[in-house]
């Protein structure tokens, strides 16, 4: 195994390109398949009952963004490195760190859904009431000076802080799972669950690793059409089944069994209210590096030199000054203070709409939603009858797969609907049956 990672100096025309990102993949998941058997290597007892492609897909999202920092080195603040560079010593001094412990059911139903009706409970609403939420846990403390793994994350990797402590996760816990007595036969789950939590993750591989079945239910409108995007990967590969939100959104070479009953997004019906609103999009919270769009896929620091908020500040204002009623700027509630600032000058003209989204919060829907990136907010103000316009720019807002690329230049009725429809809510109800649940 190479334990130098050799990148190409490269503009961002290039970087940004379906064509790099198809390189990219291949290299990158290749060093993933060898990392994880020599992980294995290193604990064998313990990770015998996981393939090496069971241990490359519990490993997938971490190690990609370690597997990037080449990048993320070049563009983080000081802060950052210094995180990283404080994470890296204290781990030579202490050898131990914090990890969460399985404290949860020994005995689960036949079928299980996990966080799979998140915001939308309202539509099944004889089901979504047996909808489980996080597993429950505690801290501990996990050893990590074992000296073939530090050497194996010297030499093959950056040393990442999630990348050591998903690891160690799985380690502390794949003992834990065997004393389940009986794990789902089916479980049903979206990425408001198997993301970003290293115990779920390590007990979606465990119960797949053990015969249980995976629905995975597609969790943005965008993810399929990205020329890469590492959380959507993660998914495909966990999932025995995939539901999506169109017929034919997974490659054709896919293994999974694709089952496309739509969106539950697309299924809201909101009171539209008067006036315009332009939605903004999430503002990075840090520089990890991300196959989606030349500004926001550079992380943060970069976001506020790019040309697409440029872009956007542009036809706010432009906006504004043209229109004699109030413009209201709809925005996630962490990214509320920092737009604040961006458009202060105009406190008297705009009015801020935000909250909670991604942990329930919900947004009303304007009668002309001018929409300023490639996410779901586009469908799910289209099928709630919203007048919907495009308000990014499309040569740097996002990396699309070429086979998507019409979909900025031809206008969004006659585009949408083969990316996406609303939610089959007796195709569901039917699997649900299937299922026993």
């Amino acid at each position: 195994m190479k334990t130098e990672i050799n990148f190409q100096i490269i503009n961002e025309d290039i970087f940004f390109s379906e064509k790099f990102w198809i390189k990219f993949r291949k290299d990158f998941e290749q060093w993933l398949l060898n990392f994880s058997s020599e992980l294995k290597k290193i604990y064998l007892k313990e990770l015998k009952n996981l393939s090496n492609e069971d241990l490359a897909t519990y490993l997938y999202v971490p190690a990609c963004r370690d597997f990037l920092n080449k990048y993320q080195s070049i563009n983080s603040s000081k802060s950052f490195k210094k995180k990283i560079n404080k994470f890296k010593s204290s781990l030579i001094k202490s050898t131990f760190i914090s990890i969460d412990k399985y404290t949860d059911e020994i005995v689960f139903n036949n079928t299980e859904f996990f966080r799979f009706f998140f915001r939308h409970e309202n539509l099944f609403p004889s089901y979504s009431k047996y909808d489980k939420g996080a597993l429950r846990r505690q801290s501990a403390q996990y050893f990590v000076g074992n000296l073939k793994l530090q050497r194996l994350l010297n030499n093959y990797s950056f040393k990442t802080i999630k990348l050591v402590k998903h690891i160690a996760t799985l380690l502390v816990n794949i003992n834990m799972f065997t004393k389940i007595k009986k794990l789902p036969k089916n479980i049903l789950t979206s990425n408001h669950w198997a993301q970003n939590d290293s115990l779920h993750q390590a007990f979606l591989s465990y119960a797949k690793s053990n015969g249980s079945s995976i629905y995975v239910l597609q969790g943005s409108f965008a993810h399929p059409f990205f020329a890469f995007d590492d959380q959507f990967e993660y998914e495909k590969r966990i999932a025995t089944h995939f539901i999506t939100w169109q017929k034919n959104s997974l490659e054709k070479e896919s293994k999974k069994i694709e089952l496309p009953f739509g969106s539950f997004y697309c299924k809201r019906k909101s009171t539209i209210k008067e006036g315009t609103c332009v939605t903004l999009p999430q503002i990075p919270i840090n520089n990890i590096l991300k196959g989606r769009s030349i500004s926001f896929g550079l992380g943060k620091s970069l976001f506020f030199k790019s040309e697409s908020l440029s872009y956007i500040k542009e036809y706010i204002f432009n906006l504004v000054e043209s229109s004699q009623k109030t413009i209201y700027l709809r925005t996630k509630s962490i990214s509320f203070s920092e737009y604040e600032n961006e458009f202060k000058i105009l406190k008297d003209k705009i009015k801020f709409d935000h909250s909670d989204i991604n942990n329930g919060g919900h947004l009303p829907v304007f009668e002309d939603m001018r929409i300023c990136y490639f996410g779901t907010a586009i469908p799910e103000a289209f099928f709630n009858g919203s007048s919907v316009s495009l308000a990014y720019h499309p040569s740097n807002e996002i990396v699309l797969k070429n086979k998507y690329r019409d979909f900025n230049k031809k206008p969004l009725n006659e585009t949408i609907h083969n990316l996406c429809k609303p939610s089959e809510i007796e195709a569901y109800e039917n699997l649900f049956s299937k299922l026993g649940a």
